[in-house]
């Protein structure tokens, strides 16, 4: 009896995980909201809870319809999550600038953005800014996948993707210390670029693009790797030659046939050729075909190669860009700055050649050991035709 119980509240352990993932997104949304609305004494900023409501409707589908399990490519809860904090640390961090263009110094800022009329006790722009909705966002996303349903993925993925989520969260975060450089204090595009790019870069965090492809998924595509003798043997399945034996009689037994047919048209005249008959198929020719399909196959959906766009265009890619127009245009040059422009200069490199290696044609074990199957199975039917053709000729003779 008491083992039943048990085995219930195992199985809606899921749902009791993803209630509390959400609820740790509505909490966390709904506090951040209320101390923009107190602190800028501004009610429309409550404009701004519109996602965590649509987050709740998204909360009450997913357990009546789905039972608790998540999506397996894209996360709606964190979207819905982030569309109520990344405005509101747009409309922090443009106040910031706000006041840092107005004041003519580094101490008349620091004052001024000491406190804000309204504000809740010592929370003050740029502790609601970096504390409570950027470093919070971050946090609040890590825990809140690490807490979720696997659904689908496999916990190789799911500890995949979170080793990820770290570095990239790191990554994100130091963007913000751009804005603390004394050149680009002020510049109001640079504002609006560092927020554009960081997002650009946070929505990646709504699609479950696993770090490598998972052991299931690398059990499925070693089991439906197809060599050319499998091919072989299962095209000579289908045309019924279960052993080698029948396969030499019954290629004997063509030979004669042909060469009746042909006694046959030289007595009939030259220019007949005897009935039309279909095409065969030569099965050595077809599995080779079907090698290269299945391959082509297995390499356009490999898993890695959805996370390596994701860290390119989402990324690495846009983070370079911008860091490099930071030095060029605005010379900055930090230790710090520069450090993390050859990060992500190098990592975009190496996902680049990565996927160079899953698209491209090259010839890495994999192929090399396809073409010593090939060579094996050409060398095999070399030896079977040439004792076939031995053989005719002695039938041919005794004829």
């Amino acid at each position: 009896m008491e083992k039943g119980i048990w085995l219930k509240l195992w199985n809606f352990r899921p749902i009791l995980y993803a209630v509390l993932t959400r609820v740790m997104f509505f909490i966390h949304g709904f506090m951040s909201v209320w101390l923009l609305a107190h602190c800028f004494n501004n009610d429309m900023f409550w404009a701004t809870i519109l996602g965590i409501v649509l987050l709740f409707f998204e909360m009450v589908y997913t357990l009546l319809a789905r039972k608790g399990q998540e999506y397996k490519y894209f996360w709606p809860s964190c979207f819905f999550y982030m569309s109520t904090m990344i405005p509101i640390i747009w409309i922090v961090e443009l106040d910031l600038l706000d006041k840092r263009i107005s004041n003519q110094n580094q101490t008349t800022t620091v004052q001024s953005q000491g406190s804000n009329p309204g504000c809740f006790g010592n929370v003050d722009s740029s502790t609601l800014a970096k504390q409570i909705c950027e470093l919070g966002l971050i946090i609040g996303i890590i825990i809140g996948r690490w807490l979720l349903p696997r659904g689908e993925i496999t916990r190789d993925q799911l500890s995949a993707l979170l080793l990820g989520y770290v570095g990239t969260a790191a990554d994100i975060l130091e963007l913000f210390e751009v804005l603390e450089e004394e050149v680009v204090q002020k510049q109001e595009q640079v504002t609006l670029a560092v927020l554009g790019v960081y997002t650009w870069s946070l929505l990646q965090f709504c699609l479950v693009t696993t770090a490598t492809t998972g052991k299931n998924n690398q059990i499925r595509i070693t089991n439906n790797k197809v060599t050319p003798d499998d091919v072989i043997n299962r095209k000579i399945s289908l045309h019924k030659y279960g052993k080698q034996e029948d396969l030499k009689e019954r290629y004997i037994q063509r030979l004669q046939m042909k060469r009746r047919q042909t006694e046959m048209n030289v007595l009939r005249g030259k220019g007949y050729k005897g009935e039309k008959k279909e095409k065969k198929i030569n099965p050595i020719t077809t599995a080779r075909g079907e090698v290269k399909e299945i391959s082509r196959r297995e390499m356009l959906l490999h898993g890695d190669i959805f996370g390596i766009l994701t860290g390119i265009f989402m990324q690495d890619g846009p983070f370079l860009i911008l860091r490099l127009l930071l030095i060029i245009k605005y010379e900055v040059y930090s230790e710090m700055h520069i450090f993390f422009t050859c990060k992500n200069a190098i990592a975009l490199s190496l996902l680049v050649y990565r996927l160079c290696i899953l698209t491209c044609s090259g010839e890495d074990e994999e192929d090399i050991e396809h073409q010593e199957q090939e060579s094996r199975l050409q060398n095999v039917q070399q030896a079977v035709l040439s004792e076939n053709f031995q053989k005719a000729g002695a039938i041919q003779l005794a004829g």
